[in-house]
């Protein structure tokens, strides 16, 4: 059996005829740059997430860099953030003109450590940019403390967590803005690029919406130098589609972690997600499933699954602060010591989860871990 990592084409043919519909609706009416169905997108999704204003962008660093620069931040500026990550995270703050300054994460939910983003504040600190990872929400609340406590701005990297929700409000909701991916694979993809900003805020919803555009504000009138960000018609007609299925298709990954977490509760060689939260989140949406393996053993247990037709993948194997286009970061030439993030990417282990994937899948893939589990157990 073979069972890869994602599987978008099973998810396609599922709502064939909606997409199809939803295309041959922007064809119908020639509307290819943003246009109604953008607007619509742009009302539905802000409706689902609860935010006065959503504004669809061409994808999910210019979401970051948009809202960076409509809250002034600049060059001369810190915003700090995870070295576990994407690069897009830190690559954002960079085109904004900031400069990121990377903190460890917490062993138990691989997000931000909060001792370590209290250390990091500085007199330039003027933003923190928390990744909701794998989509499971950072420690909201006492991130939001620390932020009003030294009057910086809280701003959400969602791209992972569309969906995922914390005392039943939905990610995006509680920074001054929440930046939101629409890639292909993530809970809730596009068929192209695309990303959107959720706020409260009318005087960032105002600034996103002309730096998406140019800096336009009339048709002729630039009042900024801004960005060409606008999201296809097509792709926002499809994501409306989507947008339907996307509390299903989460519930299902949902079940799909916890049949895997049950089944590997007694393997000593792996530790699963239920295993390092130390608080159970309701609303983690597992846009990754993600183990950790002892970094001595985690290539063998890829090359077996992979010899066995079982997709892994590594998300990330080289953190952000090693990077070597991070160097522009550090003033002293040399790059933090973060021993946690490091730790996590040498163990770190993505197993096939996605909307539809079959019992006999996931039983499979249980059967070949489980298989590993029992070859490797004493060592």
């Amino acid at each position: 059996m073979r069972v890869p990592t994602g599987n978008l084409g099973r998810l396609h043919e599922s709502m064939e005829n909606e997409i199809r519909d939803a295309i041959d609706r922007v064809l119908k009416h020639s509307s290819f740059i943003l246009g109604e169905e953008a607007a619509e997108f742009e009302k539905e999704f802000a409706g689902y997430i609860g935010t006065q204003h959503a504004i669809a962008v061409g994808n999910g660093t210019d979401a970051i860099r948009l809202v960076l620069w409509a809250l002034g931040i600049g060059a001369g500026d810190e915003v700090i953030t995870t070295s576990l990550s994407a690069f897009p995270t830190a690559e954002a703050i960079f085109l904004a003109g900031a400069t990121p300054v990377f903190v460890d994460i917490d062993e138990a939910t691989m997000n931000l450590d909060l001792m370590e983003v209290e250390k990091a504040v500085t007199g330039r600190t003027r933003a923190v940019l928390a990744v909701h990872l794998y989509g499971l929400p950072a420690d909201i609340s006492r991130l939001k403390s620390i932020c009003r406590a030294r009057n910086i701005h809280f701003i959400e990297d969602c791209a992972q967590a569309h969906g995922a929700s914390v005392g039943g409000k939905r990610v995006g909701t509680f920074g001054v803005a929440g930046c939101f991916s629409f890639y292909p694979s993530k809970n809730l993809g596009g068929i192209s690029d695309g990303g959107m900003v959720v706020t409260d805020s009318a005087d960032i919803a105002e600034s996103v919406r002309m730096l998406r555009d140019h800096g336009r504000k009339g048709r002729y009138e630039h009042l900024r130098v801004g960005l060409n960000s606008r999201m296809s018609g097509i792709n926002a007609a499809v994501l409306r589609v989507k947008l339907k299925y996307l509390e299903k298709h989460n519930d299902e990954r949902q079940v799909i972690a916890h049949e895997y977490n049950r089944a590997f509760c007694e393997c000593s060689n792996i530790i699963t997600p239920d295993k390092l939260e130390t608080t159970v989140v309701d609303g983690h949406v597992f846009h990754q499933y993600v183990i950790r393996v002892r970094a001595d053993l985690r290539e063998n247990i890829r090359s077996m699954l992979k010899e066995n037709g079982v997709g892994t993948e590594v998300h990330y194997p080289i953190p952000l602060h090693l990077q070597p286009a991070s160097a522009l970061a550090f003033s002293s030439g040399k790059p933090p010591v973060l021993p946690q993030v490091e730790r996590a990417t040498q163990e770190i282990v993505s197993l096939p989860i996605y909307p539809m994937l079959t019992k006999a899948e996931i039983s499979y893939v249980v059967s070949q871990i489980k298989k590993w589990e029992s070859s490797t157990a004493h060592r």
